[in-house]
């Protein structure tokens, strides 16, 4: 097996904790050692890294994490496409307010 096919459960992960400057937050991400900047550019390890194993989620777990995420990113997307749809119709209104203005004398 490749080691780009490889399950991410067979093998330790080395993991630190990053602080996000941007912000604030405190994240687990993969450590890259002396790549790490490249890939963490906004944020900063406040850790040592550490190695671990990850244990896999059931698939049941994992679908219905991905259902419910699911669920928020399209309820998110009625929430915008609500607000731009508002924004056209005020738009909208504006010009044909101007349309039907009495003319000044």
């Amino acid at each position: 097996m490749s080691e780009e096919a490889q399950s991410p459960f067979e093998k330790p992960h080395a993991v630190a904790l990053y602080k996000s400057l941007k912000y604030g937050w405190v994240s687990l991400f993969d450590y890259y050692g002396e790549k790490d900047v490249e890939f963490h550019s906004d944020s900063v390890r406040i850790s040592e890294p550490v190695e671990v194993m990850f244990r896999p989620l059931e698939n049941d777990a994992v679908i219905q994490g991905a259902l419910k995420t699911l669920d928020e990113m399209e309820r998110q997307a009625r929430i915008e496409l609500e607000k731009k749809l508002a924004e056209f119709r005020n738009q909208r209104a504006s010009l044909m307010a101007l349309t039907h203005q009495k003319e000044a004398a």
